[in-house]
């Protein structure tokens, strides 16, 4: 008998970890989750930003199933670029990059 992997109620008790390059960036064990992308956007919420491959493990210890994903991110925390007015140098245009 298959077992659907992802069914899932708000009663249910779901606990998902996320971990990149071996470290563990996230832990979240809650109830209240009515699908497996609420799930992820709640762990990758509480993660922040990451680069890196992460192993995304969610289990469902009320029905009794586990679920494991790969992500893969390159986000970083955004930072506010520094405007700098161009330059004009020998009648050409300089842009200096800020950073």
């Amino acid at each position: 008998m298959r077992q659907e992997t992802n069914n899932m109620t708000i009663e249910d008790n779901i606990c998902a970890t996320l971990v990149c390059n071996g470290r563990e960036i996230a832990r979240v064990s809650s109830t209240g989750y009515k699908s497996l992308e609420a799930v992820m956007r709640h762990v990758l919420n509480v993660a922040g930003a990451f680069v890196g491959m992460a192993r995304l493990t969610v289990r469902n210890t009320t029905r009794g199933w586990q679920q494991v994903k790969m992500l893969a991110s390159a986000s970083r925390r955004a930072s506010r670029p520094t405007l700098v007015p161009p330059l004009q140098v020998d009648g050409q245009y300089m842009i200096p990059w800020a950073s």
